[in-house]
């Protein structure tokens, strides 16, 4: 998928040191290691996208399609290339796919304190549906999010 100058693909085994190097350096991102990128890979179910700008990794989506629902587990994107179309591209590149599957619905969990996130996936079409307390850390409570595929 293309768009804005943005170019989403699967990732490839080779992708996955930028891939956790580019997590690492997000706030918010899961901070997931590189064997667990790896493995997600491995899983059939999983789905670990990139998307690239210019040539340059400008974000990643790692998710699980299990029909008849998906799991958003983890995007980021970096600072200096927010708002260019990356994370739009490749949650769109996910819907597609578990629509696909006939997923019905995609779930994910979000920091509370993630307003950017919080306000990006209200804008393309997630719902809030229920709290974790203090899921993050013991500290912050996790938002949990539904959007229908239709």
């Amino acid at each position: 998928m293309t768009g804005a100058g943005v170019t989403v693909c699967p990732a490839l085994p080779e992708d996955v040191p930028g891939i956790t190097a580019l997590d690492r350096a997000v706030v918010f991102a899961g901070h997931w290691s590189e064997h667990g990128y790896r493995e997600l890979l491995d899983n059939r179910l999983g789905v670990l996208l990139k998307a690239e700008l210019d040539g340059v990794l400008a974000g990643f989506l790692a998710g699980r399609i299990i029909p008849p629902e998906a799991e958003l587990d983890n995007i980021a994107v970096p600072d200096f290339l927010r708002r260019r179309g990356a994370g739009r591209a490749l949650l769109a590149e996910f819907i597609k796919q578990a629509q696909k599957a006939g997923c019905s619905a995609i779930f994910l969990e979000v920091n509370e304190r993630n307003s950017g996130a919080l306000e990006f996936y209200g804008r393309t079409g997630f719902r809030s549906v229920g709290r974790r307390p203090k899921f993050y850390s013991g500290i912050d409570d996790a938002i949990l999010m539904r959007c229908e595929c239709e």
